[in-house]
């Protein structure tokens, strides 16, 4: 089996998967009915300004889709195993870890034990995880074989981008500062606090993950190379250059997955 087409595979295979999410959603919401009723009051109470609070429906189907998957995806992993395809196996057994943490961290969140902050580094990073383990599945491992320098790194790289946008949970005076800031450009502009409260809680999550993305595609700049037609993250680092290189016109290095020409 060519690479392509088993990458092709997994994509299908997690468009298979959301195909299952899809159908417990359904059933559960038609054997639950006052789950409509819940979520429409969460709305509403949140339009005019109350605390939001996740109705109890919510987390009942969070665990039913939770159980679910994780029954497919251990079918799916058996068949890894049974056909010893390293990176269909790799790729189940990192949703089975993710969909496991937040099994083991959603009951507590429920009853009031974990803060929110708390809870979403846990699930940022259990996400950082199953990134790095299915960016090794799907870019690292070539013909059933790990290999770093034939590999597409981007999975991996988005990884370490969720980690990082985890860990910042830890120190929640960094939203603290951002969300002044904010407040304060919003009051220099004459609009009411009231009204953009909401913003204020977003934007300083939205300025951190630009943050990150802009400081990691700077440092990726001088490890990795992005090749133009296959869009894989290819590292720079033990790669042959060639071309005549003076002025640097026309030094340039192929693409180890689809063999393109790859200008510096």
């Amino acid at each position: 089996m060519s690479e392509e087409s088993r990458r092709t595979i997994l994509g299908l295979l997690d468009l298979a998967s959301f195909g299952v999410f899809a159908l417990i959603t359904l059933g559960f919401l038609f054997t639950h009915q006052e789950a409509y009723t819940e979520v429409i009051d969460t709305i509403i109470n949140s339009m005019m300004g109350e605390r939001i609070r996740i109705p109890n429906s919510m987390y009942d189907l969070a665990e039913s889709a939770i159980i679910g998957l994780s029954i497919w995806f251990i079918i799916l992993l058996a068949v890894g195993l049974v056909k010893k395809d390293w990176g269909l196996t790799l790729h189940e057994a990192s949703l089975l870890i993710l969909l496991s943490i937040i099994f083991v961290i959603l009951s507590p969140f429920r009853q009031g034990q974990f803060t929110t902050n708390f809870t979403l580094m846990i699930i940022l990073l259990s996400l950082a995880l199953q990134q790095i383990l299915s960016g090794i599945a799907g870019g690292l491992i070539v013909n059933n074989r790990f290999s770093k320098s034939m590999g597409d790194w981007k999975g991996i790289v988005r990884g370490i981008q969720v980690a990082i946008l985890g860990i910042t949970f830890m120190f929640p005076q960094i939203y603290t500062y951002l969300s002044k800031l904010t407040e304060e450009a919003f009051s220099m502009m004459n609009l009411e606090i009231t009204s953009v409260s909401l913003y204020i809680t977003l934007i300083p999550l939205v300025e951190v993950i630009l943050i990150i993305l802009l400081v990691t595609r700077l440092i990726g700049s001088f490890i990795f190379i992005k090749c133009p037609r296959c869009k894989s993250l290819i590292l720079k680092w033990g790669r042959p250059v060639s071309g005549w290189d003076s002025e640097h016109t026309l030094r340039h290095m192929h693409c180890p997955r689809c063999k393109s020409t790859i200008d510096l």
